[in-house]
């Protein structure tokens, strides 16, 4: 046994002054190489959950809307009585239809869990039409309202509000008279936004479904107090369907003339003639290349032997590849790529770029297999700011092609370089490349022009076209956008009279400025989505990422994206998140999105989901897919901690508020360059996305701000980075170390990781005098611990009347599937492909001593899977050891005075 003291002197000192404050207090570690684990043992939180110290229903006010209805006011959704905050979960596909002795029960478990919000999301998928099977996908079938109905009335009784789905996956068909559906983008996306027969189907659907009349609750969906938001069209817009390319560039027809016809009719509002728009556009009448300037690229003569060219090879520690120039052929084996996206790459440096010249980029290449590769012009210090005017695409395949592709640039500098990246595990030959200023842009045939309608959609990438043709384009999808969007609102509001708060689509998937112009903004985030190689949702053929938010909360967007995906002056909502099976640190995603939504002064979070299939509302002893929290012990069990974090306020709301100024005047020039609306946010802006970690943020929408400067960060933390309201914390003291934590009167949480191989004594102290000792090292050297006083009275027993706290312990670690098989792919992906296991859930304990400081005796009780008390276990005064013999991931513990 090696035994290492380890002191943190002045660090430690300085926050420990502060009993506001909180920290890792490691007194020591000691080594063990001998330890071995307890044995992985059933938990599976039950559907009949409720009753016990776990049951936190009482949060809900029965029925939901007895205050009145939610509107917004002042930035926040209230109602009557005061501000309301919503702390939801999806409801999916069937499972929005259960049966009446179902639907009690469903909506009896989501109130014990402490919701107070249900996402009825993919409505309009099939059942509510009568099942995959219905002659129409335009009328409602009476059964399935009646179920619909039912269940909306429960979870009122309950004190859960609803969230509607308006559009989310109907997808028309044959059936009504809509052609070509598998040519058509999924769910219609982007094409609904344009297409009059699909914008009138939408109007439909939304007058039989919100002037129906529920039976149960005795009020239509327009004028009923329970419905708490309504939500147009989900992920849905055509500026991402256009960014992303695919089925909405080659529409069948009709759609095809449609759309073409609505851009041709904006490109004759604004240039009048084809000899305007050529002008414009900057298009020749031939494709002669002949007037380009010397070589930019080579060493020497004017040559495009690629044995002249500079290029280097960019990749990080783990890049595996190389570069075998001989003769006239340049080889590239990828066998490993980089962290990164873009690594490895191919790079020249030295180069000089001017502002608004064209340059003309060419290349000879193959490659072992399909594959897109990108160019860029961009700085060669500093930010690395990208000065072409979009990124360059070339797609690459196993025939030799010679790419021809002009581009401009947007500022002039003298220090720059050329990328070439998106390389893969593959091999590659290059035969020539050439960089030269000068060239000419896309050709517009003798048939196509204004006058004929025939002018051609353009794509987002690679056109040939001058940057302003795409820019053009983007002009026409932004008009596109705000026509729908508002008069869908309108729609809503002036004709349906509905009184809900309504919400178009998703940040990032249209733009902000349009959005904003509704009555609160959404978002969506996913950590980790599974993906899929090959055909989408591939029940085997799939992988996914297997890492931790904690562990990359600075390196990933994932935070900074969302939270300033938030629009100042707007209520925000996400209305989903997720860490999805099998990635096995999924128990942090939700304590960490309460906590953080909270501090940050979201309106609303929805994790999804709460379960897709009605079949699986009662029952279910297993983790049955990705998504699904029932038979997921890791994601039901923090539940109760996360409804108080974020509905009841146990974290305090962020001090000082830090904007992004985003005119619409900007917002249009990233869409622009960047050819999607995903960067209309702190990244797109140039600002630190670290203050994420900080302070709340937020866009700010306003026209312009003489005296605002973009904010520097600066964190007076170190490597540790406190919430501007010492709340919260994240920790990357040591690698391998990295923790995110919680510390509040009623609260205490930490998610994180400990040193691989180490048998540790680590304590942390948490408010009242809590404790936590740790002294045994967990599978994942990783865990997540809540502890939440359920009566909000703090955890210190002699600064309170009552004679006895109420506290709720969670400690969980891996959570999986008896006889699940992993397979690693790389580094950091798995997969479990078809070998996902059965039944029970398997969880693993968590080994700890807990201390009341300033308790006299405490009581511990283990609690099964419906949150019942088992035998008493033993304590001494007021600590207990918390041992995997206890088969539990939950323990009710009394502190008395």
């Amino acid at each position: 046994m090696q035994k290492i003291r380890i002191i943190f002197i002045f660090f430690l000192f300085l926050f420990f002054c502060y009993e506001n404050l909180f920290f890792l207090d490691v007194f020591s570690v000691e080594t063990d190489s001998q330890n071995e684990f307890d044995p992985l043992f059933p938990f599976v939180i039950s559907q009949d959950h409720g009753g016990g110290i776990t049951d936190i229903s009482f949060l809900n006010e029965s029925p939901a809307g007895k205050n009145g209805f939610i509107r917004v006011k002042e930035n926040r959704f209230v109602n009557d009585k005061e501000r309301m905050i919503f702390f939801g979960t999806n409801i999916c596909y069937s499972a929005c239809f259960p049966d009446k002795s179902q639907a009690e029960k469903l909506a009896s478990q989501v109130a014990s869990f402490g919701f107070n919000c249900v996402r009825l999301h993919h409505l309009d998928h099939s059942e509510i039409w009568g099942g995959h099977n219905a002659k129409s996908l335009t009328k409602i079938d009476p059964a399935q309202i009646d179920k619909l109905d039912y269940f909306i009335y429960q979870l009122k009784r309950h004190g859960v509000y609803v969230n509607i789905n308006l559009h989310v996956s109907r997808m028309m068909d044959n059936r009504d008279g809509f052609p070509e559906s598998n040519q058509r983008p999924i769910f219609d996306k982007g094409l609904d936004n344009f297409y009059s027969p699909f914008i009138e189907l939408q109007k439909k659907y939304a007058r039989d479904l919100l002037l129906h009349y529920n039976p149960y609750t005795k009020s239509t969906y327009s004028n009923e107090p329970a419905v708490a938001m309504i939500e147009i069209n989900n992920e849905n817009s055509i500026v991402a369907q256009w960014g992303w390319g695919g089925k909405i560039l080659k529409l069948p027809e009709p759609y095809n003339s449609d759309f073409r016809k609505q851009w041709n009719d904006f490109l004759i509002q604004k240039y009048k003639t084809t000899s305007n728009l050529k002008l414009a556009w900057h298009c020749s009448d031939n494709s002669d290349n002949s007037q380009v300037g010397e070589e930019m690229l080579e060493v020497g003569k004017s040559q495009r032997r690629i044995e002249s060219a500079k290029w280097e090879i960019e990749k990080d520690e783990i890049t595996t590849c190389e570069k075998i120039g001989a003769g006239e052929i340049m080889k590239f084996n990828v066998q490993k790529v980089g962290k990164q996206t873009w690594i490895p790459q191919l790079v020249v440096y030295g180069l000089s770029f001017e502002k608004d010249k064209t340059y003309t980029f060419t290349i000879k290449i193959r490659a072992n297999k399909r594959t897109k590769l990108f160019f860029v012009a961009r700085k060669a210090y500093g930010n690395w700011d990208v000065i072409s005017n979009q990124q360059g695409e070339l797609n690459v395949g196993e025939q030799w092609q010679k790419l021809t592709i002009p581009f401009t640039v947007v500022q002039s500098d003298a220090k720059c370089r050329f990328d070439i990246t998106g390389f893969k595990e593959g091999e590659y030959e290059i035969a020539e490349t050439s960089l030269r200023c000068g060239g000419s842009f896309g050709v517009l045939d003798s048939n196509q022009t204004l006058e004929q309608g025939t002018i051609p959609i353009i794509p987002p990438k690679d056109s040939g076209f001058h940057h302003a043709t795409g820019d053009d384009f983007c002009e026409f999808l932004a008009e596109i956008e705000s026509k729908y969007w508002l008069q869908m609102y309108k729609f809503l509001k002036d004709e349906l009279k509905v009184k809900s708060p309504v919400s178009g689509t998703q940040a990032g998937y249209g733009l902000r400025h349009i959005q904003a112009k509704l009555d609160y903004i959404d978002a969506h985030s996913y950590w980790n989505h599974p993906e899929f190689p090959n055909d989408d949702w591939n029940r085997t053929n799939w992988r996914i990422k297997n890492t931790s938010i904690v562990r990359e909360a600075i390196k990933s967007k994932i935070l900074a994206e969302l939270s300033t995906s938030r629009v100042d002056g707007k209520p925000f909502v996400v209305s989903e998140f997720d860490s999805p099976f099998p990635n096995q640190y999924a128990a942090e995603a939700l304590p960490l999105l309460a906590a953080f939504g909270r501090f940050q002064g979201w309106d609303g979070i929805f994790h999804f989901a709460f379960v897709h299939d009605k079949n699986n509302i009662i029952n279910v002893t297993k983790i049955i897919n990705h998504f699904d929290m029932v038979g997921n012990t890791a994601k039901l069990a923090h539940l109760p901690a996360c409804a108080a974090m974020f509905r009841r306020g146990d974290i305090e709301e962020g001090k000082n508020l830090i904007r992004g100024i985003l005119t619409e005047k900007k917002e249009m020039e990233i869409f622009k360059r960047d050819r999607h609306a995903w960067n209309s946010n702190f990244f797109g802006l140039g600002i630190d996305p670290r203050f994420a970690l900080t302070n709340p943020v937020a866009i700010d929408l306003v026209d312009g701000d003489k005296n605002y400067v973009i904010p520097k960060f600066k964190n007076v933390g170190g490597n540790v980075y406190f919430s501007d309201n010492r709340n919260l914390y994240f920790d990357y003291r040591n690698e391998k170390e990295e923790g995110f934590g919680v510390n509040t009167k009623n609260l205490f949480l930490y998610s994180g990781f400990c040193k691989s191989g180490l048998s540790e004594k680590i304590t942390m102290e948490g408010k009242g005098g809590l404790k936590l000792i740790f002294t045994k090292p967990t599978r994942l050297n990783w865990k997540t611990i809540s502890v939440v006083s359920i009566d909000a009275n703090g955890f210190d027993p002699t600064v309170e009347n009552e004679k006895t706290i109420r506290v709720l312990v969670t400690a969980t670690g891996l959570t999986q599937n008896e006889g699940m098989e992993i397979k690693k792919i790389g580094e950091e992906k798995i997969t479990l492909a078809d070998k996902w296991g059965d039944s029970p859930t398997l969880c693993e304990g968590i080994p700890f001593e807990i201390q009341f400081q300033r308790a006299k005796k405490i009581k511990c009780f283990p609690l099964d899977e419906k949150g019942i008390r088992r035998n008493q276990i033993e304590s001494t005064e007021n600590k207990v050891i918390l041992d995997p013999k206890h088969k539990t991931v939950w323990y009710e513990i009394l502190v008395e005075k």
